[in-house]
């Protein structure tokens, strides 16, 4: 886990997902990173550092995607990807079922669908904010939506939570911007550090699927759908 003040606990269990998910698309394959693009990226995970086809697509010219558009009109034809990843977008879509249905058209039949989706997060603009929906919610709609063999997983638990509301507290306290890179930011970063790999610890020892007040938490969810 990095030390790095600006890595959450949701942008690591984001990391993690795709890494396990993305080296199993074929080599060369087309691959449609809705809302994707190809400046910085907030986290570990690089996508153009594999050996895929990946056309980014964002509605924000800013970011430099390969095509600017809306996913809930997607301008390519059917059947056209062997994967679709939508990462951490859903939110900010006022419709989502609409993007679910989109991405179902363009997969070719046997075509895999990544979805990362926060929960217990912050409200960011992006340039708006609009829902958190849970894993009944998102598993339903995609079974509905024409999707097969759904896979969800809680993506962090109760400490993962409670780390990153402490994170973003001092991620954002007018004290450390004032300091700037100086002892009291690392100090700061070493202490929320530790209570990232401590969260880790604590959350593995809770079941996933349980119903105990602590397992009932997530930062969000990872989910792996196939187009039959």
């Amino acid at each position: 886990m990095r030390e790095n003040l600006g890595y959450s606990m949701r942008r690591y269990y984001v990391d993690q997902f795709h890494f396990a998910h993305v080296p199993g698309i074929a080599e060369g394959a087309p691959v449609l990173n809705v809302g994707g693009h190809r400046g910085p990226k907030r986290g570990l995970f690089d996508i153009d550092g594999f050996r895929l086809n990946v056309v980014h697509m964002d509605i924000v010219s800013a970011k430099r995607p390969h095509v600017q558009g809306d996913a809930t009109h997607v301008p390519f034809k059917t059947s056209y990807f062997d994967a679709v990843i939508c990462s951490e977008v859903l939110e900010h879509v006022r419709e989502p079922v609409s993007v679910l249905k989109e991405a179902h058209r363009v997969l070719k039949p046997g075509g895999l669908f990544l979805i990362c989706v926060p929960f217990l997060t912050r409200i960011h603009a992006d340039p708006y904010d609009y829902g958190r929906y849970t894993d009944s919610f998102w598993a339903e709609t995609l079974l509905e939506t024409g999707f097969t063999d759904v896979r969800i997983e809680r993506q962090g638990l109760f400490w993962a939570v409670i780390v990153d509301m402490v994170r973003d507290a001092v991620y954002s306290s007018a004290l450390l911007a004032r300091n700037g890179s100086g002892l009291l930011t690392k100090a700061a970063s070493l202490v929320v550090g530790a209570c990232k790999g401590m969260a880790l610890k604590f959350d593995a020892r809770q079941p996933l699927t349980g119903t105990g007040i602590r397992s009932a938490f997530t930062t969000g969810f990872g989910i792996r759908a196939v187009k039959p």
